[in-house]
């Protein structure tokens, strides 16, 4: 076949055409009214159990890695002093007199304090992406990479659901406002 002057060989082409047995339309933990099977169910809570331990991984690693970093903790304990003492809080009336500072002061502290600030989110977000990293290994090395797709299989459950939800709740909208 000579299409658009690309000549298409048989021999050479990868192909697939789904799994064998497949049918279309056809889950695999999924009835035909849509409701999960057995095997579903089970996939589905395991999902959920894989989010949580992942998520408690998480959490455990970002706080041990901001408790352990000595310049995460120094930066977070001058942020602290400088709010206090130069009442640079303003959302709730702050923690010192701003009025006995000069506006130069008070102008070198915010910048400090800034400065402060934006050193602990970037180290926020390194220990971030290394905690989501640890946890995720660990639930590998742990369950195999089916804990991987099962927690996929549960998102992808999880945002079903909200589709049907938003589509009910849509429906229920235009249902009302072509009853006014």
């Amino acid at each position: 076949m000579n299409y658009y002057g690309y000549t298409f060989d048989r021999e050479s082409a990868l192909q697939h055409h789904g799994i064998l047995g497949q049918k279309w339309g056809v889950r695999r933990f999924q009835n035909k009214d849509g409701s999960l099977t057995n095997a579903g169910k089970s996939r589905y809570q395991r999902g959920k159990d894989y989010q949580k331990e992942k998520h408690d991984l998480y959490t455990q690693e970002h706080k041990r890695l901001q408790s352990s970093s000595k310049a995460y903790q120094k930066a977070a304990k001058e942020a602290d002093y400088l709010l206090n003492k130069y009442g640079l809080d303003a959302d709730d009336g702050g923690g010192g007199d701003s009025t006995r500072y000069s506006e130069k002061e008070l102008e070198w502290a915010g910048q400090r304090y800034w400065d402060r600030a934006e050193t602990m989110a970037i180290m926020d977000e390194e220990f971030e992406k290394k905690a989501r990293e640890y946890a995720h290994d660990t639930i590998l090395k742990k369950y195999g990479p089916t804990a991987i797709s099962d927690m996929k299989f549960t998102q992808n459950v999880q945002n079903a659901e909200a589709v049907a939800t938003l589509v009910a709740a849509l429906g229920g909208i235009a249902w009302i406002s072509s009853k006014v």
